[in-house]
């Protein structure tokens, strides 16, 4: 920029002449430096630019391999032709420069990471005034996000003529996701050892050559992506499993379980064979296994069969690739001569200080001869006794005491050494034969119909009881019998009491084979009553209503005389009501006895009942039939029965002044058979009306029945 200073404000004016002068003549520099020091300042109005600005297109984030277009536009005076110098700067350096008139654009067709930075420009006019545009910062994301280079066998060791495939991983910028046009290239020691379009380097064999440092790249236009390095690690010889046996071989028996382990260090991704008696056969079993640790085939319960020559190997890959076969391992499986151990306790049930015991330890062996076997029978895991024998062995307990309770079991020995136990047996001594004590839940004595009863039969601290349950009479065959859990006894439900169940109940309980029963319990009596011995609904004003008319109904519940004799602080009764009308509940009420209808309708017509009800028990009371009748018809009934009187009346009218004519024209003429006439018209006419009379109540038209008939005699004149 040019400024100048110190001059008078008559000389200004010829300065500036003179300065556009020298710039239009390419001296103006030459001759400011040689002639003046000017330092002026210019009025607005005198820039050629007004305004520069810096245009991106597209705005949003660019990524590697996008097309970015940055133009450079100045606001120049509309009467300017003059020719302008754009250069855009990225972080203050020139990218690009040009001469123009009105605008600049410089366009990157693919964008790498290094055009990312601050973009601004400037615009220079004829005057050598400069303008700077606003900056624009600019930012590239990779379009690769990351690649990985994968191997069949991650992180193990390679054998010779084993394939080996490894894949190129790359993660696409996730606006570009569906970019497809990548360059896969295969790196061995830093060197392209192979490209393509897939992601993916076969080595059908691997070769020692072969080992070594592999890395990838994935290539988009300018875009690149580099993988860490993948080490291929080659084992020198095809490896050799080692087979091991647990236990080992030389001490397994029938029924023993049998561990064998293949195990192959520093390998991963295997899967094991197993073979028996011959190692080209089908293998007997195939199972994974992982690094460092190999796998395992378990023979859970060793029989005579299993006795043979086991060889183990692995393979992985497809077509799959083979280690050697481990070295031979034999397995012996020799028979137990001892297959089971049973300690017998007679008697099983509860004992009783005095009674005897006695305690067999018996062993089943297996076919052959019968061995000499050593007997020890334990008591708490310490030996009670001690024999020589061949099939069995018992100790007898004459008088037991309360010190002889305990865990028992026994073990025997057999020639071969080997020890095997049988299950223990759990032996109570008691001073005396227990009693059960019974309970009951709610209480005897509250007790009502619909209720739960729950009798509870229990013995402390024992266990493995059958419990027995009597009603009216102990002697007779139980009414249930059910088990109980150790320390809780066993419980007796009636879900729903009912008169039938009131009685006295004892219960005991038994176990062991014979049956050891203890004694009874005390015995219990559950008294069951009806809590509500009638219920009653009553109508007001009546059955038989008018529309409109209210109406009121009031439940009344009797209790029982039992209920009635306690004492206010233990009445704790609450009544429920309940209102019905054609089987519908209309409302419930605790304590409220009545439902009212304030204008009665024809859907309020049909049949009411009440129900009372206190916890489970309920009763309900007789149905009332609650009918709606319209008065308009009710003075039509009135009418026609009227109008069918007047009918009748003016019928009889009609009929005796006709009888009359003909009698007096009859006279007239002097017939003979006048005086028969006469005297038929001299007999009377029994004429009944029916009357019909109407209910003061409801002013319905009750029924008509033939004692409210009356008879009028009409005498024929």
């Amino acid at each position: 920029m040019v400024r100048f200073t110190g001059w008078t404000k008559w000389k200004y004016h010829f300065k500036l002449y003179f300065c556009i002068v020298a710039v239009l003549l390419r001296e103006c520099e030459t001759l400011l430096s040689e002639k003046m020091s000017l330092d002026v300042h210019l009025p607005t109005d005198v820039w050629l630019i007004p305004e520069v600005i810096l245009i991106a297109t597209p705005t949003h984030l660019l990524v590697e391999g996008d097309a970015l277009n940055l133009t450079c536009i100045d606001t120049v005076i509309e009467s300017s032709n003059s020719t302008l110098v754009y250069i855009i700067l990225r972080d203050n350096h020139t990218v690009s420069r040009s001469t123009g008139s009105r605008s600049f654009s410089f366009f990157i067709p693919s964008v790498a990471k290094s055009d990312a930075g601050w973009y601004n420009c400037s615009v220079t006019d004829p005057l050598r005034l400069q303008r700077y545009s606003g900056g624009i910062q600019v930012t590239v994301e990779d379009l690769f996000q990351k690649v990985v280079l994968l191997s069949t066998h991650e992180g193990a060791l390679i054998m010779e003529k084993e394939p080996q495939t490894l894949h190129c991983v790359a993660f696409i910028h996730k606006l570009r996701a569906t970019h497809t046009n990548v360059t896969y290239v295969f790196l061995k020691a830093g060197q392209p050892i192979a490209s393509s379009s897939a992601p993916v380097f076969h080595i059908a064999s691997i070769e020692r050559s072969n080992a070594g440092s592999y890395s990838c790249m994935a290539r988009s236009g300018t875009a690149v992506g580099r993988s860490p390095e993948v080490y291929l690690e080659l084992y020198e010889h095809i490896p050799k499993p080692t087979l091991m046996a647990k236990p080992p071989s030389g001490r397994v028996y029938t029924e023993d379980q049998i561990v064998l382990k293949c195990k192959l260090d520093a390998f991963a991704g295997w899967t094991y064979n197993w073979y028996k008696d011959r190692k080209e056969a089908y293998p007997v079993e195939q199972n994974w296994g992982s690094k460092g640790v190999g796998a395992k085939y378990i023979i859970w319960r060793a029989s005579l069969e299993h006795t043979g020559q086991y060889w183990c190997r692995a393979g992985r890959g497809s077509p799959v690739f083979y280690t050697d076969y481990s070295e031979p391992l034999f397995i012996n499986v020799t028979a137990k001569l001892i297959s089971e151990v049973i300690l017998i306790a007679t008697p099983t049930h509860l004992l009783v200080e005095g009674d005897a015991l006695n305690l067999t330890c018996a062993a089943t062996t297996t076919e052959g001869p019968i061995p000499t076997l050593d007997y020890t029978i334990l008591k708490n895991n310490h030996t009670l006794s001690r024999s020589t024998g061949s099939r069995s062995f018992s100790v007898i307990i004459p008088t037991v005491a309360e010190s002889d309770a305990g865990w028992y079991n026994c073990s025997v020995i057999d020639p071969l050494r080997l020890q095997r136990y049988s299950e223990g047996i759990q032996v109570t001594v008691e001073e005396h034969i227990p009693k059960s004590t019974l309970t009951a839940k709610p209480p005897s004595g509250r007790v009502y119909t619909e209720d739960q009863i729950v009798l509870k039969c229990k013995l402390d601290a024992f266990v493995g009881w059958k419990y027995y349950w009597y009603k009216d009479r102990k002697e007779t065959y139980p009414v249930e019998q059910n088990w109980g859990s150790r320390g809780d006894g066993a419980t007796y439900i009636i879900w729903r009491a009912s008169l039938r169940h009131t009685g006295w109940y004892w219960c005991r309980a038994g176990r062991g084979s014979p049956i050891f029963y203890t004694d009874y319990s005390k015995p219990l009596f559950i008294n069951v009553t009806e809590l509500f011995t009638s219920v009653g609904l009553t109508v007001s004003p009546g059955t038989v209503l008018r529309k409109g008319q209210p109406l009121q109904l009031m439940c009344e519940a009797q209790l029982s005389e039992r209920q009635k004799a306690l004492p206010p602080s233990a009445a704790t009764v609450r009544i429920l009501f309940t209102f019905w009308r054609n089987g519908e509940p209309l409302g419930s009420s605790l304590d409220l006895a009545t439902y009212s209808i304030s204008e009665m309708l024809s859907c309020h017509a049909g049949r009411y009942v009440c129900s009372v009800s206190s916890g489970r028990a309920e009763k309900r009371s007789r149905e009332v039939l609650i009918t709606l009748v319209d008065v308009t018809v009710t003075l039509t009934a009135v009418l026609g029965a009227v109008l069918l009187i007047v009918m009748v009346s003016v019928a009889l009218a009609i009929k005796i002044w006709w009888l009359r004519g003909r009698t007096a024209q009859r006279h007239r003429a002097g017939s003979p058979g006048g005086a028969t006439l006469q005297a038929e018209l001299m007999e009377p006419v029994d004429v009944r009306l029916t009357s019909i009379p109407l209910t003061a109540a409801g002013g319905g038209i009750s029924n008509v029945s033939p004692g409210n008939s009356s008879s009028v005699p009409l005498q024929r004149m």
